[in-house]
């Protein structure tokens, strides 16, 4: 009963993941994250070859 009752009330709570309440880490930031890291070297390798 216990377990089940739970199990509700976790269906209906959504898990967020936050630094320090400061902001929250979801998908949109990851990608912009990586991509911004992307480009970052991207840029890097193209000064390294002139």
């Amino acid at each position: 009963m216990e377990i089940q009752h739970f199990a509700t009330l976790m269906s209906f709570r959504k898990a967020v993941i936050t630094v320090y309440d400061y902001f929250s880490l979801d998908a949109n930031l990851l990608f912009g994250m990586i991509a911004t890291v992307v480009t970052y070297l991207v840029i890097l390798v193209q000064f390294d070859n002139s």
